[in-house]
């Protein structure tokens, strides 16, 4: 019940090149779909595949990384 709630101890079960859906990239990021969304029109690349808008988890582990480091970074600041 004590720390952070996002530090969760997480198998990841895809590869580098796979392409997830965005409630796939929101489970493996413990968002909410709406939240890749929002991603999305901040700069997550997608894929438009014939089954519909796809995530590359290489894209989604860096995009999520990134975001991280700048809020730490706001949060030495602020």
């Amino acid at each position: 019940s004590l720390g952070e709630p996002w530090l969760r101890r997480a198998i990841v079960r895809y590869q580098d090149t796979d392409l997830l859906t965005a409630a796939e990239v929101a489970d493996l990021c413990g968002v909410r779909p709406g939240t890749v969304d929002q991603w999305r029109h901040r700069g997550l690349r997608d894929v438009d595949t014939v089954d519909g808008r796809r995530y590359l988890v290489r894209d989604v582990l860096d995009y999520h990384a990134e975001r991280r480091r700048r809020r730490a970074k706001v949060g030495e600041t602020g």
